[in-house]
């Protein structure tokens, strides 16, 4: 068994600064990032915000505590 020094502090949830939100119901590009047993993993989603962050029918985005890094508007692409 590997003893891990007490002064190591492991980060326990991966948070990011506050996002402005985009208009309710619009499609958005956006940057997720989420944390899971392999690592980080990133990528990139059209996904629209209506009280919270959802996905378009089909994706399980959002359901497994994935978070959104980055967005614009999909008109904007």
């Amino acid at each position: 068994m590997t003893n891990i020094p007490k002064n190591i502090e492991f980060q326990q949830s991966w948070k990011f600064p506050s996002l402005s939100l985009p208009i309710n119901l619009k499609p958005v590009l956006v940057e997720i990032n989420h944390m899971n047993d392999l690592g980080l993993s990133r990528w990139h989603e059209v996904v629209y915000f209506d009280e919270k962050w959802k996905s378009y029918n089909g994706s399980k985005t959002f359901e497994d505590g994935e978070q959104v890094v980055k967005w614009k508007y999909c008109k904007d692409c």
